[in-house]
Formats: structure tokens, C-alpha cells, sequence
């Protein structure tokens, strides 16, 4: 049986419509220090250790003080540099309502997207799979903006003093890395379905998947089909 093919002025009609981004505060992080921008990075291949003074929100003053180190899961890319708390509205991210001397992720973030566009040759197309689970963290400081495109985070910990600190990841670094890279499936995307958005093929009740306005057996039947008649224009030059 052959695919059903769907006229293009139809899937064009029928373009997803992505949740917007937001900034989202990671609360169980510490607070940044207002009066100081000591910030300093660990970076062993994709290990990432974030180390700053934390200090108490206004809105939580009981907040404990002392040096925070925040590591990074498989960091695929990071930055830094600026802009300070008083050009902070500069930012990528100022849209989405970050505010200064806390820590943000960026859901749904376009920079993601650009991320994929920079790292590979081809562009993010060929990096879907693969770019799946990622997130940007940003954390502004008073005289810097950092932005991380990671897996996860975790509060290392809270020592009492940047030389502890430093030794504490000194010995974490000796140990195994606690979140091995998974092995990648190129199949993931399609299990993930978009709510609302039904399948164009006629009598097909499925809702498409991510990044596919089929179904996934009319995505994976459209290829197929795809790669069938690609096969007969060659054969037939």
C-alpha cells in the first residue's frame, strides 16, 4: 500500500505552534550575591562547575551564605562575560523576565535552536535527536550574565570558603561522572505528540508528533515513499 500523500499548501496551513518562552526561577539554588561578581568556572571536557557567593533573596532571609557550586550536566556550551545588572534589559532573555542576582531557566528557549544551528554543519535539523532534553540556564550576576545549555544542574553543595570549594570539585572530578551520555534514539522525536494538532492525512485520528505534522506512521510512511520515488528519478537518469 502506498503512502497518502498530502498536498503541501495543506501542511503548511497546519504549522505547529510552539509554547512561548518564559523564565522560570530555580529556586532551589541559592541566591547571588548583590555587592560582589567573583564568579568562577571548572570545566573538564562537558563537566561544568559554577562557583559564586550566594547570598539571601529579599523574599528569603533566611537563606544560608557561603560559596555555592552549582555542576552542570553534559554542558554542551556556556558563556559569559555580560551584560552587568544595570544592561541586563540587553539580554537575549530580558523578554522572558529575568531579573538580576537570581537564577533562571529559559523554557522553550529560541536559543536552543541556535545553539543546534552553531555546533553542526548541517544546522540544527540534523541535531533534533540529539538536542532533545536541552536547557538554558541563565544566571546573572552583577557584573556578568551567565548563560548554560545543559541537561540538568544540581547544587554541588555550600562551603565555607572558595578554597573548600575548590577542593571539593578537585575530588568530584577524580570520580566517575555521575550522568553518563545515553545513548542516543533517532526514533525519540517520534513518540512525542503536540497537543492539538491532528494528523492531515484524510481519516486519521492520530495527533502528529514533534517536529512532524503527521502521525508517526504516516511520517515514517511518507518517507519511505519519499526515498521510493527519489530511487526511480535516479534509475531513470
Amino acid at each position: 500500500m502506498g503512502a497518502t500523500m498530502v498536498p503541501i499548501d495543506l501542511l503548511r496551513e497546519r504549522r505547529v505552534q510552539l509554547p512561548r518562552p518564559r523564565a522560570v526561577e530555580l529556586s532551589d539554588l541559592p541566591g547571588l550575591e548583590p555587592n560582589l561578581s567573583g564568579v568562577e568556572l571548572v570545566a573538564m571536557l562537558d563537566r561544568l562547575f559554577l562557583v559564586y557567593h550566594a547570598w539571601p533573596r529579599p523574599d528569603r532571609t533566611d537563606e544560608p551564605t557561603g560559596v555555592a557550586v552549582v555542576e552542570f550536566q553534559r554542558c554542551l556550551y556556556f558563556s559569559g562575560g555580560g551584560p552587568n545588572d544595570e544592561a541586563l534589559h540587553n539580554h537575549p532573555a530580558a523578554p522572558y523576565g529575568i531579573q538580576s542576582y537570581r537564577a533562571w531557566e529559559i523554557t522553550n528557549s529560541p536559543e536552543i535552536r541556535k545553539l543546534g544551528d552553531l555546533v553542526h554543519k548541517d544546522g540544527s535539523k540534523r541535531l533534533r535527536s540529539f538536542m532533545r532534553g536541552v536547557r538554558h540556564f541563565v544566571f546573572a550576576f552583577k557584573e556578568d550574565a551567565f548563560d548554560c545549555f545543559a541537561f540538568g544542574y544540581h547544587l554541588h553543595g555550600l562551603y565555607g570558603s572558595r578554597k573548600e570549594a575548590l577542593q571539593r570539585i578537585s575530588e568530584a572530578l577524580e570520580r566517575p561522572d555521575p550522568w553518563p551520555e545515553p545513548p542516543v534514539d533517532p526514533w525519540a522525536c517520534l513518540e512525542e505528540r503536540v497537543p492539538k494538532v491532528p494528523c492531515p492525512v484524510p481519516e486519521c485520528d492520530a495527533g502528529a508528533v514533534r517536529f512532524s505534522v503527521f502521525c508517526r506512521e504516516h511520517h515514517i510512511e511518507n518517507g519511505a515513499e519519499a526515498v521510493r520515488r527519489g530511487r526511480e528519478t535516479t534509475s531513470g537518469d
